[in-house]
């Protein structure tokens, strides 16, 4: 699931665990796929609302990317801190379906 993979909590989860370089944390990519992340299951309301806003964050982020104030030549962590800014209420809502459990 995209939208728990890029989630606030996701990150937080690996933080203790990620190995540190110059530049900051690393290898986020290795330590995202040891969460015990549920399996897609269509039949979950929680499943479905995540996949539901994870594309509604896609389709923005499209917007946002594509507008003339996007700063396509600056560093990639300002360009992610814009794109958070603008879909922080999506971004919130993934966070706090995150956070309660896969029943």
């Amino acid at each position: 699931m995209v939208a728990v993979l890029n989630s606030h909590s996701a990150n937080e989860c690996i933080k203790p665990f990620q190995s540190t370089g110059l530049m900051g944390e690393r290898d986020i990519e290795k330590k995202l796929l040891e969460l015990p992340i549920p399996t897609f299951d269509h039949e979950n309301p929680k499943h479905n609302a995540l996949a539901d806003i994870g594309i509604c964050v896609w389709k923005r982020a499209k917007e946002v990317v594509s507008a003339a104030e996007f700063p396509a030549g600056s560093s990639t962590a300002r360009q992610r801190g814009l794109l958070r800014a603008n879909l922080k209420s999506e971004l919130s809502q993934i966070d706090k379906l995150v956070k309660e459990p896969f029943a």
